[in-house]
């Protein structure tokens, strides 16, 4: 597994892109609302200038051990992680993900039995040098018109077991900061 330090660095020359932040999918929980993000994949296909960045729990991953009540989930783990590459699949293969972390549901396996399901998600996509476990710096090189533009994203779940650790929103070089772990979209400024 790459370190988190390592920047993942696209040249996407020539273009101007939209970037959409998938966070908290949670594929197997009942309230998972799949049909509007198999709607959401096809938007993403249509559009030659949007891009996604996963921010984890795109499974909902309920163990023994976690509050997620394991009875009420719509599929085991296993079913998650195969449903999560059957509807990311397109996506890692047209190019279009730039990045993924996992979230806290993804490490509750990672604690429980070391293994990591996002790690395995992205493998079976066959785009593992795109993942980072905790937070991922994106370099996005944009070269338009004779002009270079760079923008350098920090993507990172939020909030998970550890509730005493976030980010400062205040690291020099990073221009946007893309966080999942809300539950609803949100926008703010740095601090």
């Amino acid at each position: 597994m790459i370190d988190d330090f390592q920047p993942i660095i696209h040249n996407l020359e020539g273009r101007t892109i939209r970037l959409w932040p998938v966070a908290d999918l949670h594929i197997g929980s009942k309230e998972c609302q799949i049909d509007e993000f198999i709607s959401f994949i096809k938007k993403v296909e249509k559009d030659k200038d949007a891009f996604i960045v996963l921010c984890g729990d795109i499974i909902n991953n309920g163990v023994k051990d976690s509050l997620t009540n394991v009875y009420e989930e719509t599929m085991p783990p296993s079913e998650q992680v195969d449903k999560a590459v059957e509807l990311l699949r397109p996506l890692a293969q047209s190019g279009k993900i730039l990045a993924a972390v996992g979230g806290n549901h993804e490490a509750r396996s990672r604690k429980a039995v070391d293994l990591d399901p996002m790690y395995t998600i992205m493998c079976m996509l066959r785009i593992p040098h795109l993942y980072r476990q905790n937070m991922a710096f994106v370099r996005l090189n944009l070269k338009r018109n004779g002009s270079q533009d760079t923008y350098n994203l920090l993507v990172t779940h939020g909030k998970s077991e550890n509730k005493g650790k976030q980010f400062s929103r205040n690291i020099e070089g990073i221009d946007c900061y893309i966080q999942g772990h809300t539950h609803r979209g949100l926008a703010t400024k740095p601090s």
